[in-house]
């Protein structure tokens, strides 16, 4: 899993952070997949390697396709 790098935005009025790079990327056109596959959550195999070392019980929804991505992405969702 990459780091996800932070830069900050500035202007006269605020500042505020905001969160760039292909991982950041990557989730949010995973989230767009909730509604495709009609669930709550989407998980990365990445991702759901981690939770099963903890137990977490998921489901695996298959291989689907993510825009920007060259290889489709393993993904699961919460049991």
């Amino acid at each position: 899993m990459k780091p996800v790098p932070w830069r900050p935005l500035v202007s006269l009025e605020r500042s505020d952070y905001t969160a760039i790079g292909d991982t950041v990327n990557t989730a949010s056109r995973m989230e767009t997949l909730t509604k495709e596959y009609k669930v709550d959550a989407v998980l990365s195999g990445a991702t759901a390697g981690h939770l099963r070392d903890d137990g977490v019980e998921l489901r695996s929804l298959g291989e689907a396709q993510v825009r920007g991505k060259a290889n489709t992405v393993e993904v699961f969702t919460l049991r």
